[in-house]
């Protein structure tokens, strides 16, 4: 079994939501993988290093490997997110 990191950009958009599911690919996960994913707190095209320690501190993540990937589902606890933020997940 493959064991790694990665980074991956996703996109709530710009309607406010309280939950987002995204699809995450990485050929080097299999269905029998753990993930876990993190907020990366870095700059993004919409968002500041304030908007994401604000995400890592709220976010509720669940990973579920998938071949080739991850199904990544995002609860946001104490407020409405939209716009795109920077992931980092491990897997192993």
């Amino acid at each position: 079994m493959a064991t790694g990191t990665g980074t991956a950009t996703i996109d709530f958009g710009s309607t406010p939501v309280a939950e987002k599911s995204f699809t995450v690919s990485d050929a080097f996960i299999g269905s029998s993988n753990y993930v876990e994913a993190f907020v990366q707190v870095d700059s993004t095209a919409d968002n500041d290093v304030a908007a994401h320690r604000h995400a890592a501190a709220s976010w509720k993540l669940i990973c579920e490997a998938v071949s080739g990937g991850f199904n990544l589902d995002i609860t946001c606890l104490m407020d409405l997110c939209w716009g795109t933020f920077k992931i980092r997940y491990v897997y192993a």
